[in-house]
């Protein structure tokens, strides 16, 4: 179900989230020891790319981009997969490749990050649901990362909080997330009970009146089966059967639709009945 993939997407977020931020924070060694260095030094473009891709999809299920904007959803199916790509070469290759994959990775991270102001700008503009708290999300994490290089260059006063400024944006932003998730699915739930509530008064309006309609068919079949018993003339018999035969049949469809309702409120018995197959193929 679109719930259960959207907590599945958020959980790999969060994880790639703490991952990214230990890897980039020196935690790592702290954490795992000289196993945890060797481990984690060549894991930085991995921890990047794992963010960047878990990002993605998870705005292509936020959104559901497939349904909200076909753009989108196709740009997003192709660089989430990229990320992923060059996470996993930047392991696998060469000290050589791997150095200029890192030169490279600031050119990324902002084409990036563009990219994904544009589209924040987009759905806010739209008005696709959820998309104040994926707004305040990117802001707050935003304004992470660049609080650690501002205070780098001296551009604003170095503290503990600058210094651990990108691990409390993304904290906040996943805080954020998480309520927005929360108000996706209520949303959902409330469509969908909407939906059921629409789909029941159809087949009640659709039940009452085939009901009403057959009171005056059978009364109108039931006239007709009497005049046919009557001594009547040879010219008013043809008339009498096309009567009755149309109203026969109209009865056969008011009788389908009833059926039709019956299945949709699993109310549906099924019988085991003579049939006449002849009958059955001339009508």
């Amino acid at each position: 179900t679109l719930p259960s993939r959207m907590y599945a997407i958020y959980a790999w977020f969060a994880l790639s989230m703490l991952y990214c931020s230990v890897v980039f924070m020196g935690l790592n060694r702290a954490i795992f020891g000289d196993w945890g260095l060797r481990f984690f030094e060549r894991s930085d473009s991995l921890s990047v790319s794992f963010v960047m891709a878990s990002a993605l999809y998870f705005a292509e299920f936020f959104f559901e981009l497939k349904f909200h904007s076909k753009i989108w959803h196709r740009l997003f199916g192709i660089m989430a997969p990229l990320w992923l790509v060059f996470g996993v070469i930047s392991v696998v290759a060469t000290d050589e490749l791997v150095q200029l994959m890192r030169t490279l990775r600031p050119a990324g991270l902002v084409l990036f990050l563009i990219t994904m102001l544009v589209f924040v700008a987009d759905v806010t503009r739209r008005g696709l649901s959820g998309s104040p708290f994926f707004l305040a999300a990117w802001v707050a994490l935003v304004f992470g990362g660049i609080a650690r290089p501002l205070s780098t260059l001296g551009i604003i006063e170095s503290n503990a909080i600058t210094r651990d400024s990108v691990f409390i944006g993304a904290s906040i932003e996943m805080l954020i997330l998480s309520l927005g998730l929360a108000h996706r699915f209520r949303r959902i739930e409330q469509t969908s009970i909407m939906l059921k509530a629409a789909n029941d008064a159809k087949s009640n309006f659709r039940a009452r009146m085939s009901h009403e309609l057959r009171t005056p068919l059978t009364t109108i079949i039931g006239a007709g089966e009497v005049l046919s018993k009557l001594d009547l003339k040879s010219d008013a018999k043809n008339p009498l059967r096309m009567l009755r035969r149309a109203g026969e049949n109209l009865m056969s469809i008011v009788n389908d639709v009833l059926d039709m309702s019956k299945i949709e409120a699993d109310a549906m018995v099924i019988e085991s009945v003579p049939t006449d197959l002849n009958a059955l193929a001339y009508n």
